[in-house]
């Protein structure tokens, strides 16, 4: 169904038509901290989310201690009350394993903020629930948006419960698998790359070789080429974590995304050291990101895209919390001005683009390489990392790459 041309039909049909000035669409990290500091400036907005919290995601547990100077921005002691509550915790390693028995353990320098652990089931929650305490925001969970259309001055949104709410200004900040805005940003700026699939299992009592690693790293050769990771969690637990390219899944036809979670995790050597004797407490939950070069579009007439549903990053790069939340601040700051000057087009919305894009280069470039290197050279990325325990270059490199202030 067309739903630009059946939305008279709809609204006519239809007893429940909200009215609302600014709605954020998806409450993960870039779209809490966009309603966080609309509150800060007493601005009133939706926040809508299709899951009920606190709810598990598939997602990166491990970012970097740059969040913080985003959350500080808002009020200094939530951070003082995520250490306080065991929410978050933070680590100054990071361990690498490159198809051999020995590992590379890189010390993070004192200079650079520590990598901070979370589960994303309690550190999403807790943000969520610091929104919604605000009287400017008024959150709407188990609500998914079914459509989108543009109309001259706003933006009309079919939710799934067959309401309409009308929107002068939408932020779009429902993750990489969310194709919403597709109906507005055009077929141009859509992902041209390569699918990746993640599996994602939580286990205890586990072997623990290093506790002050915030993630350890392995490439893995078989089955298939991907990358396992495993991230120490402020509870004992470790989430263990697996991406692989959908192309290589689809060509071996026995093997499922689950099945090669699980023979990552018994047939690899350090692997099994680690986990082979603990116990998994969740489902092996899964999703999938497209990765690749494109062309971006973080702006239009009455709408600004944040996080992943902008531009997904490699999760390698280990900074999709903190990307996300640089864009929540900055697409707050330019709708501030927007509410004082009552104008949501894109002129008023365009610093928002040019922003992101020059902001945001370097980890673009970075997910790029990481992922071609992936997919096509994967003995030359693990060769690098073999390097990097006597190359005090390489070093220099993990370390801005990793740890980047």
């Amino acid at each position: 169904m067309d739903f630009s041309k059946n939305l008279g039909n709809f609204v006519t049909n239809l007893k429940n038509v909200i009215e609302n000035k600014i709605v954020i669409i998806g409450a993960g990290p870039a779209g809490v901290i966009t309603s966080l500091f609309l509150s800060k400036s007493k601005i009133p907005h939706v926040l809508l989310d299709k899951a009920i919290f606190p709810r598990n995601k598939v997602c990166g547990e491990s970012f970097a201690g740059n969040v913080f100077k985003v959350l500080d921005d808002i009020d200094p002691l939530i951070k003082k009350e995520m250490y306080e509550k065991g929410i978050v915790k933070h680590a100054n390693h990071l361990s690498l394993y490159a198809n051999s028995k020995s590992r590379f353990v890189f010390k993070m320098p004192s200079s650079k903020p520590a990598k901070i652990q979370a589960s994303r089931f309690e550190f999403d929650e807790f943000l969520v629930r610091k929104a919604s305490n605000s009287k400017y925001c008024s959150l709407m969970e188990g609500l998914s948006v079914k459509n989108v259309a543009k109309e001259s001055e706003s933006i009309k949104l079919l939710l799934s419960d067959k309401t309409i709410m009308n929107a002068n200004m939408v932020v779009f900040s429902n993750g990489g698998v969310g194709s919403l805005v597709k109906n507005l940003r055009g077929e141009a700026y859509n992902v041209k790359g390569s699918q990746f699939l993640f599996a994602r299992g939580v286990y205890k009592n586990i072997n623990v070789v290093n506790a002050k690693s915030a993630i350890d790293f392995t490439l893995l050769k078989t089955p298939f080429n991907n990358g396992c990771y495993l991230t120490y969690l402020p509870n004992g637990n470790v989430t263990v974590g697996l991406m692989v390219e959908a192309k290589l899944l689809k060509e071996n036809t026995n093997y499922s995304l689950e099945d090669t979670f699980i023979k990552a995790v018994k047939n690899h050597p350090y692997l099994n050291d680690v986990i082979g004797d603990s116990e998994l407490i969740s489902e092996i939950k899964t999703t999938s990101l497209k990765l690749g070069k494109f062309k971006k579009k973080f702006a239009g007439d009455n709408y600004l895209i944040a996080g992943d549903a902008a531009v997904p990053l490699n999760p390698v790069t280990g900074m999709g919390v903190m990307m996300a939340m640089y864009y929540g601040r900055n697409a707050a700051n330019v709708i501030i001005d927007a509410v004082k000057k009552n104008d949501f087009s894109y002129n008023i919305l365009r610093s928002y683009d040019a922003h992101c894009n020059k902001k945001f280069k370097s980890e673009f470039r970075k997910s790029n390489i990481y992922t071609y290197l992936q997919i096509n050279h994967l003995n030359f990325f693990i060769w690098i990392i073999k390097q990097m325990d006597s190359n005090k270059l390489l070093e220099k490199w993990v370390n801005k790459v990793c740890f980047k202030s």
